[in-house]
């Protein structure tokens, strides 16, 4: 069951404290790693209402936090929003990468707040 908090997977410690703010602001907790390690750690204990990942972190990249979380049957039920400034080559559309890579939405770094939350309220069902 999840207990509502979102966990926030990023080695950028200001995009951690911009998300922790904006979502700590709205009434919901927030758990921060900046490993994919210790983001690891975080969901398998938390079971979050979702998380946000960076794909470029030190110890373990997004893309193997990715894929563990949802090869996972504790965790693979919890949505993922994967943020990042790398481009990609690809014909494929944002929302169709994302999935291709098993995430549940992509942001691309710099994100708008607007096209957060409603990415956010979209995967939850949260009113955010």
């Amino acid at each position: 069951m999840s207990d509502q908090a979102f966990v926030i997977i990023d080695d950028e410690r200001e995009v951690c404290d911009l998300l922790r703010l904006l979502f700590e602001s709205r009434g919901r907790r927030c758990l921060v790693a900046h490993d994919g390690r210790q983001g690891l750690e975080l969901v398998r204990d938390h079971q979050p209402a979702a998380v946000f990942l960076d794909v470029a972190m030190p110890v373990m990249n997004g893309y193997e936090v990715l894929n563990i979380l949802k090869s996972d049957q504790a965790t693979k039920h919890i949505p993922v929003l994967v943020m990042t400034a790398l481009t990609r080559n690809s014909d494929l559309s944002r929302d169709e990468w994302a999935r291709s890579i098993g995430a549940d939405a992509f942001l691309n770094k710099p994100f708008e707040i607007d096209d957060l939350l409603a990415s956010v309220e979209g995967l939850t069902g949260l009113n955010i």
